[in-house]
């Protein structure tokens, strides 16, 4: 999916979110937290929303569209949908946040053209596509405290690994790591979000680097790989 945001701004969502701030919700269980949902991702729900209300959902809007959209698997899975409405809640911050560097990169003048695919990054870990100079980069963005990078650092590698599989198998690169920590972040309604420090800071670390597959390559072998899985 390729949601269209372009009524979307970086001022209108720090603005959203100074009236729907970020709240905690409850416990994730391990198996809740890697469990696969094969009706539909959360990526795809929430950017789904934003085309909808040409704006972030909120917590709550978001937690309702994904648990009525995966009712009848959740409940054949035999899960508690608390669990799952605890998961989507906190997922909430990640994507609020990506979107907002989204809007931030693309209304930036900077860059040739910046891509937000939920398909490069559910199974690739490519959160954002970012064209410079004729060249494209992938970016995988991540928030973590900085006295804690080395367990954040963990966690990601234990999250990741299946995207990381399908890298390897369809000899794709890794993404550039772009991490936010707390000591560089703005912080508007509970939500750490990069800056436009960050935006230059980007252009700069992508000025002399080799460029990587295109998008439309990319997906090309995403397709491929699909169809050789469907066969066994």
């Amino acid at each position: 999916m390729r949601p269209d945001l372009s009524k979307i701004t970086s001022p209108k969502i720090r603005s959203f979110l100074r009236r729907h701030p970020y709240r905690r919700y409850g416990y994730v269980p391990r198996d809740v937290e890697y469990l696969f949902l094969e009706t539909i991702t959360q990526a795809d729900v929430f950017y789904m929303l934003c085309e909808e209300l040409s704006r972030p959902p909120t917590q709550e809007e978001l937690v309702r569209r994904y648990l009525d959209l995966c009712k009848a698997e959740i409940s054949e899975k035999g899960v508690n949908p608390d669990y799952v409405a605890n998961r989507i809640a906190r997922a909430w911050a990640t994507y609020v946040g990506e979107l907002d560097f989204y809007s931030q990169v693309r209304d930036s003048g900077l860059f040739d053209k910046v891509i937000l695919d939920t398909e490069l990054d559910y199974k690739l870990g490519y959160n954002l596509g970012v064209v410079y100079k004729r060249k494209t980069f992938y970016i995988h963005l991540y928030y973590y405290y900085k006295e804690r990078r080395g367990w954040a650092e963990k966690w990601i590698e234990t999250k990741d690994k299946r995207k990381r599989e399908i890298r390897t198998r369809l000899e794709l690169p890794d993404p550039i790591e772009f991490p936010l920590t707390d000591e560089d972040a703005d912080v508007v309604g509970g939500i750490h979000l990069y800056t436009a420090e960050h935006v230059q800071k980007l252009r700069k670390m992508l000025a002399d680097r080799k460029g990587m597959p295109s998008v439309e390559t990319v997906l090309q072998k995403l397709e491929v790989d699909k169809g050789w899985m469907q066969m066994f």
